[in-house]
């Protein structure tokens, strides 16, 4: 028996090969990725996205952007992403929670930095400290986007060549001489 507006479905029709995976992504990170697939338009179509489980497995098969929501949320800054995946084995079930990681575009020119190696000055500027030619250590502010595993990505303030102190930081000054070993190396004997 149906009535009119009645609240309890009769009966749920569920696809569950593909499934859809909607994620939620900030409007800043979406800016990021927008401009790296506008730089890299072959990507755009090929951009993987990879499943992780909520138990830390990474899902076997590889998904693709289906669409993106056309407005953000004002109160949040964020909007939707859904993201189909195909699903022969059935693992993935409606409702189950997972998280997404989108592959960005490659940049060819980006500089990592250890994240020991970046500090934050009194008004949250990102700093490295440096070895300079003279041998003496530099102070420089960067600007760092996001993370990438245990690295920091660096946008500008950097050049590729440079090398930056990351152990240490605590025993060093501007200004002072210093002599630098490769991170990991042994020390030189006395």
């Amino acid at each position: 028996l149906v009535t009119a507006n009645q609240e309890t479905a009769l009966a749920t029709i569920q696809r569950l090969d593909p499934v859809f995976v909607d994620v939620s992504l900030s409007s800043a990170e979406w800016l990021a990725l927008k401009r790296g697939l506008d730089a890299d338009p072959a990507a755009a179509g090929a951009l993987p996205v990879g499943i992780v489980l909520e138990d830390g497995v990474a899902f076997a098969h590889a998904g693709r952007l289906a669409f993106t929501d056309p407005s953000v949320d004002p109160q949040t800054g964020s909007f939707l992403l859904r993201i189909e995946v195909p699903n022969p084995d059935g693992l993935l079930m409606p409702g189950m929670y997972a998280r997404a990681r989108l592959g960005v575009a490659e940049r060819g020119d980006g500089l990592l930095v250890p994240q020991p190696g970046v500090g934050r000055n009194p008004r949250g500027e990102a700093y490295v400290m440096l070895v300079g030619a003279d041998g003496t250590v530099e102070q420089r502010v960067v600007q760092v986007s996001r993370t990438v595993g245990d690295r920091w990505l660096v946008e500008a303030g950097l050049a590729a060549g440079e090398r930056v102190i990351v152990e240490g930081l605590q025993k060093v000054r501007p200004g002072q001489p210093v002599e630098a070993t490769e991170a990991g190396a042994a020390p030189a004997a006395e």
